[in-house]
């Protein structure tokens, strides 16, 4: 990872995952943080007795201002040859974002897990919007007063399925940049029988991530969102990772606000991946193509 991309809205939760950003980019080589204030552009602000006109200009340069307030404060926390840019504009995060980390060539968005703390809408723009998570790229949420330490142990939360869709590259290269163990958990919400597809599943995910040498665990618990809290507690995680699917449970465990199902009760930074595209059959046509027969 070269690039990491910090969503600011100057929050408490989102000053503190720009310092575990920073603190991460130390281990990373020659690596760039880019703390970025999308704001929402409220042309008239309505006082009881004199309306006050605001220009773009006057967010755009307190927006700044403020950025470069923040840089300063975290460059006692960045190591040797790392760098921290500043970037805002007016534009939606959910239609900025992308772009931006296209332009970049973003390798993760960092994002603070908020809990039940309120952001200033008016100067800062939205809070950390569920679109997020359609994003095609590496989400990692930072929770509520974690501060960075080197991660030992990372747990990939899986399903007895979908092995095929596991973005196997995005795995190797969190545990290529965390320099962690991985472990792989499976969390069973009915009492284990003797056929539950943990021998496929095992050979399965031990052949995508045969390099990585995972560690497997199989947790019985009735709620299994309150099972991997539980394990993650328990073996003192220190990265947590899930698998955004489009349908099924994790999908719904993960869907909607990453806050409101997860990082506000975890000890961990969640990592959230796209689930890999399955590559679709090209077919050939020997009438089309005679020249290959």
């Amino acid at each position: 990872m070269k690039t990491l991309l910090v969503l600011i809205d100057f929050s408490a939760a989102s000053v503190n995952a720009a310092r575990y950003a920073v603190s991460l980019a130390g281990q990373l080589p020659a690596c760039r943080v880019i703390l970025y204030h999308p704001f929402v552009f409220e042309p008239l602000c309505e006082d009881e007795e004199f309306p006050v006109t605001l220009q773009v200009e006057d967010f755009y340069e307190e927006s700044i201002g403020r950025l470069l307030e923040l840089r300063c404060s975290l460059k006692p926390l960045l190591a040797e040859g790392r760098v921290i840019d500043c970037r805002t504009g007016q534009s939606p995060l959910a239609d900025a974002l992308p772009a931006i980390a296209r332009q970049e060539q973003v390798d993760l968005v960092i994002a603070g897990g908020r809990g039940g703390e309120v952001s200033d809408r008016r100067v800062t723009g939205t809070a950390m919007a569920d679109s997020l998570l359609d994003l095609p790229f590496p989400l990692l949420v930072v929770p509520p007063g974690c501060t960075y330490k080197p991660v030992s142990h990372a747990v990939f939360a899986c399903e007895l399925k979908g092995a095929e869709k596991i973005p196997v590259d995005q795995v190797r290269a969190a545990m290529e940049s965390f320099r962690s163990k991985l472990h792989l958990l499976h969390v069973e919400n009915v009492p284990p029988q003797a056929d539950t597809g943990r021998n496929l599943l095992q050979q399965q995910l031990r052949l995508a991530l045969k390099d990585l040498d995972p560690e497997f665990h199989f947790v019985y618990h009735r709620n299994v969102q309150d099972g991997i809290l539980q394990f993650i507690d328990t073996e003192h995680t220190g990265l947590l990772i899930m698998i955004r699917k489009k349908h099924g449970f994790f999908y719904n465990l993960v869907q909607g606000s990453v806050t409101r199902k997860l990082s506000m009760h975890l000890s961990a930074p969640l990592l959230v991946l796209r689930e890999k595209e399955p590559v679709p059959e090209v077919r050939v046509d020997a009438a089309v193509l005679p020249g290959l027969c």
